[in-house]
């Protein structure tokens, strides 16, 4: 946040952090900081956190026993603990992302697939890692204006259920479109429509409000 109240986008410091090997202090500051709002917060209860994880991470031995280290240190259990990466991120060390992975889902961690529909979108992911669930881009989203079983969202949506993948979908701005993407049997939708990115103490409130 800039002193002027306005936001740096994480499209514009994320790769700035990664060249420079900040992303190394600021992605255990995030895992810390979200371990305790848990603790600490009622209103969070029964929640599960994703966090973004850079490849630094997945390719580290130490990873592992520290971040169960941390999780202890405030009493959550592993399971409340999600994490998401793009394959962007993996591409280069797939075999050893996938063993380090095994190991952390054996510790009672779970994995996201982000943004699966741009770039680097290949199933060979999807096949080798131990994923829970797959997110749906949204230009995916975007590109299924029809109510039908004819368009990517609803084929992906079925073929990730027949492999045991949950499924989200990314990018709901209107009523109409989370209606869509209801109707094509997303296990979950993100976006714009129900709540913008807010600090923890509006967060709070908001989870407050929906009891």
């Amino acid at each position: 946040k800039e002193k002027n109240g306005s936001f740096i986008s994480p499209a514009e410091f994320s790769p700035l952090a990664e060249k420079t090997g900040q992303i190394v202090p600021i992605t255990w500051f995030v895992i810390e900081e979200t371990c305790k709002a848990l603790s600490e917060n009622n209103e969070l209860d029964g929640i599960t956190v994703s966090i973004n994880l850079p490849m630094v991470h997945l390719t580290d031995k130490e990873f592992e026993p520290k971040l169960t280290e941390l999780v202890n240190k405030y009493g959550i259990q592993p399971e409340r603990i999600s994490f998401e990466f793009t394959e962007r991120v993996i591409i280069d060390d797939l075999e050893l992302a996938e063993k380090n992975m095994r190991q952390l889902k054996n510790s009672g961690f779970s994995f996201y697939l982000d943004d699966f529909g741009i770039g680097y979108s290949n199933f060979n992911c999807v096949l080798k890692l131990p994923l829970k669930t797959v997110k749906l881009d949204i230009s995916l989203s975007s590109a299924s204006e029809k109510n039908d079983k004819n368009n990517l969202v609803y084929i992906l949506t079925d073929l990730f259920h027949d492999m045991g993948l949950n499924v989200i979908a990314e990018g709901a701005e209107t009523l109409e479109q989370v209606e869509q993407m209801t109707s094509y049997g997303v296990n979950g939708i993100q976006g714009y429509y129900f709540a913008k990115p807010m600090p923890l103490s509006k967060l709070t409130d908001f989870l407050g409000s929906k009891k």
